[in-house]
């Protein structure tokens, strides 16, 4: 082998060395954003997540918005956070891709969560959020996988996540609205008789006069 040939061979070597070096830094700058994300999704940590987005375009109005309407419900609230408390998250670390070309990278993510929905179908009629909590609580080994590819894109050299229309995020927190939708608890209607029905709108201040009006209207 000639002086120049060596010489070439050894820049080659270096060279993917480098890149190879290069790149397994990379992909620990993105494990390490994925798994900041992830903890920040399953402890619903809304500003957490908006500081790992790329964009955080209308983030407020959709997400806040949704979570924190659904949070604020006093029945489902103890529910909602027992959902939360025991959901993990594990990342697929041999699916992680980085290109350098197009400063992207993209890694699978698996999050578990107990399966709520089996819960509610098997309530007995009459139901409340305190039985359905006590169920989840004895069923946390029934669980349903969600299963996500986490696309990032580098920004001023910070790896960061892209969602559009925060679809992923919604995925995982698709709960709140299933649960609080479900109506897995039943009303219970009672008759009245009119003088019963006249005291009850006396009790909370309601016209009866304008509710028959509105009646007619309708």
């Amino acid at each position: 082998m000639n002086k120049s040939k060596a010489v070439s061979l050894l820049l080659i070597s270096s060279f993917m060395l480098s890149s190879t070096s290069c790149t397994m830094g990379e992909k620990k700058k993105v494990l390490e954003v994925v798994d900041n994300y992830a903890q920040a999704i399953t402890d619903a940590d809304l500003d957490a997540i908006q500081a790992l987005l790329k964009s955080d375009n209308e983030y407020e109005d959709i997400v806040c918005t949704y979570v924190n309407n659904y949070q604020d419900n006093e029945d489902f609230s103890d529910v909602y956070e027992f959902i939360l408390d025991n959901m993990t998250y594990e990342i697929a670390q041999d699916s992680i891709v980085v290109s350098k070309e197009s400063n992207t990278a993209s890694v699978n993510i698996i999050y578990t969560l107990i399966d709520y929905m089996s819960v509610l179908e098997d309530l007995d009629e009459g139901a409340e959020p305190d039985d359905f909590l006590d169920e989840l609580e004895d069923n946390t080994d029934n669980v349903i996988h969600i299963r996500q590819k986490i696309e990032l894109k580098l920004v001023k050299e910070n790896w960061k996540i892209t969602d559009s229309d925060y679809e992923n995020i919604l995925e995982v927190y698709e709960f709140y609205e299933e649960i609080f939708k479900s109506g897995f608890f039943r009303i219970s209607f009672v008759q009245l008789t009119p003088s019963e029905f006249e005291n009850c709108l006396d009790e909370f201040g309601i016209d009866e006069d304008n509710i028959f009006i509105n009646l007619k209207i309708q």
